[in-house]
């Protein structure tokens, strides 16, 4: 059974229409699709097409003709109402006399010793003389992403004349989208261009962006860690590090949060804190720092097939998006996430969690970012992967399913973009040892402590357990036992339950993905999976839900995509969730997995796919006291990313060009300190050097105010923090109609 595809190839024109009309607004978007996207594969006197990229995906609609969906993201402008979808297109025969394989059900990757019955076509449907699917062309949601909304679509690319056995594939289709301008937010919202840069690459017409930029701040907070105050300060050197390297971080407290935020639960509170730190400190990445003991998580709601039903499924996704229904619950039933909640699914910040309980976790997991970030090793880790697996379901000839499955999305999806070296370990191939050398715990521990970037496992799974080969399991025991202490990389499976590291569907501790975190001799620095089920297609030749998020996930990692912040873990993986989201507004495993693939980790990480090279710079040897600027020169590489960081505080960045660049700031001190700086580059050890500040010197005060304002209403009390230094004799705040007088310890307010 040949089931190679072809080059995918397609090709999209965009037209705008701005002209007002009766209707609306209306936008013009012209769409070809060519045969050679796809491939026909004939089983058991049924068809099934494949295809090839993530655009598109099959619709669970049981019974139901399984043809592949298009999708497609619109860019509209701010306050955009979908009014309607109108189309026309050209068709060309693709196939004779076949008969469509109806939808299958899927299948989740827990324990399944034998595969579910097989469903039967729906007579309705291919008993009818109507075509399907009756409409070429749904919209399926809006969703709002910073200053951004854009329409989501589903298009099919084929019609299917069951009765007479025809399958035709549009060869064009012109959509006319049509809309109002009168569903304006009250919120605004800001963008440096992060946001711009991240969504151009998920919509359809990216032409359509207007980008209003809003200058970075060198007193934002774009890194935020929340975690309880006992944990606190063992985040620190984390916070001190994301500072020192540029991105200026800050930790807040749980208590601190719940009694100073507004909310009806614990979630709400925190989400409200992260909300206030996006909209007013310029807070991109997101690192909850525990698990659901120390930052409680999120349940929402799934349903697959009205048969898997979980509400209590941990979606961290819910601290990242802020737009249409806030608390997820807008029915009010104390459920959230159900489609009758009017949920955002497009995030305003990257969020990842450490799940840790202690300060021994804490400092393991911390030591192990810095590691990997500061001192990666030299070579022989980098480009190496291991693609590891047993049969789930079925086999396809010889290979088990994930074997197939697992190089397949090698071929496809990671081999195109990088080129580093796999290894096999599955059940029915292996690349050590032989073929004696079978997928067991005992051989999963020796590869992992052998040293991999990137380590994939494909197989069932529960809380604590991969299931292998022999029967056995590798379990949370075993993860806790390794000793990679210096070669700790990125992990991504599809097998169920392995990141629940919650307490809501079993109440074992730690869950796998805790265990490979916690571990302070080795393990894992990052963690990607499903703390639920994971779902495989009935169908050995094809992608489940599962494995698309997954090679989806790789793919956009080795790309380099997103554009703003590529390579980093936590931009990556809300990346590989965006594209899916219009295959998400009704009860599926693509909606499931939203939810429940909870990225563990730090979301600012910045991922090596090639061995470190070394950072070059001329600078000067020491800083005078009182100086404005430093400058570099002879940078390698030339666009490295400087940040120089004194006494605790982010002093200044920028971005050098052609491998010079100068930092400049406001008068220097000396605080008895060295200043650090830093340069960063993808795929570089980052160059860190201190540099003395001579002398003293005579300084002004520096006013620098904290204002802690979490809600706005008339009468509120406002917490103002004075973190000025160079002991100021007296200040003055002038507010209206009021002013603020301090004068040796004493505060005056003037009268209104």
């Amino acid at each position: 059974m040949n089931t190679l595809l072809k080059k995918f190839n397609i090709i999209l024109m965009i037209a705008i229409i701005n002209t007002s009309f009766i209707y609306g607004q209306k936008k013009v978007i012209n769409i070809s699709f060519s045969q050679d996207d796809f491939k026909s594969i004939t089983k058991d006197g049924y068809t099934r097409i494949a295809f090839k990229g993530f655009d598109y995906y099959y619709k669970e609609n049981l019974g139901a003709p399984a043809l592949p969906y298009y999708l497609i993201n619109l860019s509209v402008p701010d306050g955009a109402r979908f009014l309607n979808v109108e189309y026309n297109y050209e068709t060309e025969l693709f196939a004779d006399n076949i008969t469509i394989q109806p939808t299958q059900h899927l299948i989740p990757t827990n324990k399944h010793d034998t595969l579910p019955p097989k469903v039967e076509p729906l007579s309705s449907i291919y008993g009818s003389p109507v075509p399907f699917p009756e409409n070429i062309t749904q919209y399926t949601s809006t969703q709002l992403m910073s200053q951004y909304r854009f329409f989501t679509f589903e298009i099919s690319p084929f019609i299917y004349y069951p009765l007479q056995k025809k399958l035709f594939i549009i060869k064009s289709i012109q959509i006319s989208v049509i809309y109002d301008l009168t569903d304006y937010r009250d919120t605004y919202r800001w963008d440096n261009g992060t946001f711009y840069n991240f969504l151009k690459d998920q919509i359809i017409n990216p032409s359509d962006l207007n980008l209003s930029k809003s200058p970075k701040n060198i007193n934002d907070v774009e890194y935020l860690i929340i975690t309880s105050s006992a944990l606190s300060s063992y985040f620190q050197p984390l916070a001190n590090w994301k500072t020192q390297k540029g991105v200026p971080a800050e930790i807040i407290t749980t208590e601190f949060i719940y009694a100073n935020y507004s909310g009806t639960t614990e979630q709400l509170k925190i989400k409200n804190c992260i909300s206030d730190y996006y909209q007013n400190k310029g807070t991109i990445w997101v690192l909850l720092g525990g698990d659901n003991t120390v930052v409680p998580d999120q349940d929402a709601y799934g349903n697959v097939e009205d048969y898997y039903v979980d509400n209590t499924m941990p979606t961290d996704l819910f601290y990242a998006c802020f737009d249409n229904q806030f608390n997820w619950n807008a029915d009010g039933d104390g459920i959230y996430g159900e489609l009758t909640d009017n949920i955002d699914m497009a995030p305003e910040v990257f969020i990842a969690r450490a799940p840790v309980r202690t300060s021994a976790h804490t400092t393991a997991f911390v030591n192990k970012v810095l590691n990997y970030e500061q001192n990666p090793p030299a070579a022989d880790f980098e480009k190496k992967m291991v693609l590891s697996g047993i049969q789930l379901f079925d086999y396809v000839g010889s290979q088990s399913d994930i074997d197939y499955q697992g190089e397949l999305m090698w071929n496809g999806n990671i081999a195109p973009y990088w080129n580093g070296t796999h290894y096999r370990l599955y059940d029915t191939n292996t690349d050590f040892g032989g073929s004696t050398y079978d997928v067991t715990n005992t051989h999963v521990s020796d590869q992992i402590n052998n040293g991999y970037n990137f380590f994939f496992m494909g197989t069932h799974g529960d809380q604590q357990l991969w299931a292998m080969e022999d029967g056995y399991y590798f379990s949370s025991s075993d993860a806790s036992a390794l000793t990679n202490l210096n070669e700790q990389g990125i992990i991504v499976s599809i097998s169920c339950l392995t990141n629940a590291f919650d307490d809501s569907y079993a109440p074992a501790d730690p869950c796998l993905s805790e265990a490979f975190i916690r571990n302070a001799n080795g393990g894992a620095v990052a963690y990607h999976a499903s703390s639920r089920y994971g779902w495989g297609d009935y169908d050995p030749t094809i992608f489940g839900p599962s494995m698309q998020y997954s090679a989806y996930f790789y793919e956009n990692m080795f790309s380099g995509q997103p554009a703003a912040y590529k390579y980093k873990f936590g931009s990556v993986s809300a990346q590989g969730k965006i594209q899916f989201i219009g295959s998400s507004m009704g009860y599926t495993a693509m909606r499931w997995l939203q939810f429940a693939i909870n990225p563990i980790g730090d979301p600012e990480m910045d991922i090596f796919t090639d061995d470190p090279q070394t950072i070059t710079a001329t600078t000067i040897d020491t800083i005078p006291c009182g100086a404005t600027s430093l400058t570099i020169t002879s940078a390698s590489p030339a666009d490295a990313f400087a940040a120089l960081y004194n006494n605790g505080h982010l002093v200044a960045t920028t971005q050098l060009s052609g491998g010079s660049g100068t930092l400049n700031f406001n008068p220097i001190p000396n605080f008895g300190v060295d200043a650090i700086l830093t340069l960063t580059e993808h795929n570089y050890t980052p160059y860190i050097i201190q540099i003395p500040i001579s002398d003293s010197c005579d300084l002004p005060p520096v006013a620098v105010f904290e204002i802690i304002n979490t809600t706005n209403c008339f009468g509120t009390q406002v917490t103002i923090n004075d973190l000025s230094y160079f002991n100021p004799v007296t200040w003055q705040w002038s507010f209206t109609p009021n002013t603020v007088t301090y004068v040796n310890g004493t505060n005056q307010n003037s009268p209104e």
